[in-house]
């Protein structure tokens, strides 16, 4: 039995064929590799918004918690300083010069 030479007309072709099926192959992990990045991307940015919303909410509320403490201690102050007068209104107007 002699050995035949390869037929070169039938092996080209399937070589493209082969190529073909390997690069759709590469292509969809490819895809699916960018498809993950860019839900990863996605989840990470909507993730960073909340706490930035988060933060902001919080912020906020410790200035409106700062204008109330000072609004308060602004009253305690001016009650504190009405009783204070009005005492001292009170020791003027009772005065007594004898001389």
């Amino acid at each position: 039995m002699p050995l035949r030479p390869i037929d070169m007309n039938a092996m080209i072709p399937k070589a493209l064929e082969l190529q073909k099926s390997k690069a759709s192959v590469v292509n969809r992990a490819d895809n699916a590799l960018q498809n993950a990045q860019a839900e990863q991307e996605k989840q990470r940015l909507k993730e960073l918004n909340t706490v930035h919303k988060i933060e902001q909410k919080e912020i906020s509320k410790v200035k409106i918690n700062k204008k109330n403490n000072n609004d308060n201690k602004r009253k305690k102050k001016n009650e504190d300083n009405s009783k204070e007068n009005d005492e001292n209104k009170e020791t003027i107007h009772h005065l007594d010069i004898s001389i």
